[in-house]
């Protein structure tokens, strides 16, 4: 495994997951026998890709990163070989995606909506949807109403609340109906090592002049919350939206 790639499945191993019961809802919360094509636009390392395999929808995996992708094959190798082979990859970008018109009944976009060129990129998710297809976003954010997460939030200097990513999504594009809009709660299992690593990956964590001293500190407090089985909880919200196009036959909410 190259340095590079081994850098992203590191990235990878310190994201909160995508659960079962999200990835199904963004999907449309289609009856389980249901097999979708699922685009994972901006896939990165494929959490949210092998979690909608594992409900047996094919996916293709679509990144600008040739590292994030070899990280996601790399990674799919631990996967049961009839859910791995449901994966596929590819480069390409929100603006220019490579599939062909009306090939795709779901598009998952995993905390990467934000880095798009909003007009142009629901253009193309328009493009390759067919008929009734589903376009999903989803972010997950501190759960501040824990304390000990609010002292991390002192800690690492990112005390700001951020603003709902709400205010990102492609409203009023034709053809696309009014998004829906659901919040999860993800307990996200941790190695003190883990957690600790998860904060020096932050950017405005490791560029710090005084990164040692603040990691020293992320990890005194993770200490702190170590539980038995020698794993922490860091609790996440993940902010979710879902959109059909005009055409489809609306699945029921759950």
């Amino acid at each position: 495994m190259s340095p590079a790639v081994r850098d992203q499945a590191r990235y990878n191993l310190a994201r909160p997951p995508w659960p079962v019961a999200t990835v199904s809802w963004l999907l449309g919360s289609p009856d389980p026998a249901t097999a979708l094509r699922v685009l994972d636009l901006g896939s990165g390392t494929g959490s949210g890709a092998r979690t909608a395999a594992c409900l047996g929808h094919t996916v293709l995996a679509v990144d600008p990163s040739a590292d994030m992708l070899a990280a996601l094959d790399q990674s799919n190798r631990k996967l049961p070989a009839h859910v791995g082979a449901r994966i596929t990859t590819a480069r390409g970008t929100a603006e220019d995606l490579p599939a062909a018109d009306g090939s795709i009944d779901a598009i998952l976009c995993l905390q990467s909506w934000q880095w798009v060129s909003v007009t142009e990129a629901a253009g193309e998710c328009l493009r390759v949807l067919a008929p009734g297809g589903s376009l999903a976003m989803a972010w997950h954010t501190w759960d501040r109403s824990v304390p000990w997460v609010c002292e991390l939030a002192e800690i690492v200097g990112h005390t700001a609340t951020p603003p709902s990513h709400g205010t990102t999504l492609p409203h009023g594009v034709s053809g696309l109906g009014k998004f829906e809009q659901r919040n999860f709660h993800v307990a996200f299992q941790l190695t003190l090592d883990q957690f600790v690593e998860l904060a020096d990956s932050w950017r405005y964590v490791h560029q710090r002049p005084d990164r040692a001293a603040v990691l020293e500190r992320v990890r005194a407090l993770g200490r702190n919350q170590v539980g038995p089985t020698g794993t922490l909880e860091f609790p996440h919200v993940t902010e979710c939206y879902r959109a059909v196009t005009h055409s489809r036959q609306e699945w029921s909410n759950p």
